[in-house]
């Protein structure tokens, strides 16, 4: 399983310097003026819009950026609601008797808080 993930990043990794390199490659080429294409690959690859790509490719980046974003926003709204009904139920605002916060009461703890709201209530 580990050499999926180490896999799974390693092409993740050069997919993006890829990305990266193609993103450079309109800034290289504008001072010079390349001689016309002699072989079909040549051709080719001269037909090809890059900057028309990279415009495309800026905005699905732009627009996945800013999902992503939205998504770990609402994720950490989520995750902070769920830890305030923990400390909520935890009783005292999930404070324990030496005013440190808890999200968890052991045992022990449980039982000296019913014990002594037992004997509260019974005087």
């Amino acid at each position: 399983m580990s050499i999926l993930i180490f896999e799974i990043v390693f092409f993740f990794g050069l997919g993006a310097m890829i990305y990266l390199i193609a993103r450079a490659l309109p800034r290289i080429g504008d001072d010079l003026s390349p001689a016309s294409p002699s072989t079909p690959v040549d051709r080719l690859l001269g037909k090809i819009p890059v900057e028309k790509l990279d415009e495309v490719s800026s905005r699905v980046l732009e627009k996945v950026l800013r999902r992503t974003r939205l998504a770990i926003l609402r994720l950490d709204n989520f995750l902070g609601k769920s830890l305030e009904s923990v400390k909520r139920s935890n009783g005292n605002g999930g404070m324990n008797g030496n005013g440190k916060t808890t999200l968890f009461i052991t045992k022990k703890e449980k039982n000296e808080e019913v014990a002594t709201s037992a004997s509260s209530s019974s005087e």
